[in-house]
């Protein structure tokens, strides 16, 4: 679970515009959450691994601060809305080009 979150977390690139991999990447931090709510937080075994998956996490990342697992969650979630918004307004915009791009 840790590395499907990790992939979350990695966000976007200007090689990413498909809404294929933003899709993807949706459903991956939505499996993430489901795990987070509905298995790991009423296992208290399964909180303290998940903790330590999430403080490694961020180790790896340089992160400033230690996050807890359903933080890293919220924050891969908000990549993805982010990562959405971007892929649309690029859309939108690539879109008001159309008629420079062809022969009339």
């Amino acid at each position: 679970m840790s590395q499907v979150l990790n992939e979350v977390l990695n966000g976007d690139s200007d090689s990413r515009r498909s809404t294929n991999y933003v899709d993807l990447h949706g459903a991956l931090a939505s499996l993430c959450d489901t795990v987070n709510m509905k298995l790991i937080s009423g296992d208290s075994d399964l909180v303290s691994d998940f903790e330590t998956k999430a403080k490694k996490i961020c180790e790896e990342r340089e992160l400033s601060e230690i996050m807890k697992f359903g933080a890293l969650v919220l924050e891969a979630k908000e990549i993805v809305k982010n990562h959405r918004k971007r892929l649309e307004d690029w859309a939108f915009s690539s879109s008001d080009d159309d008629d420079d791009c062809c022969i009339m």
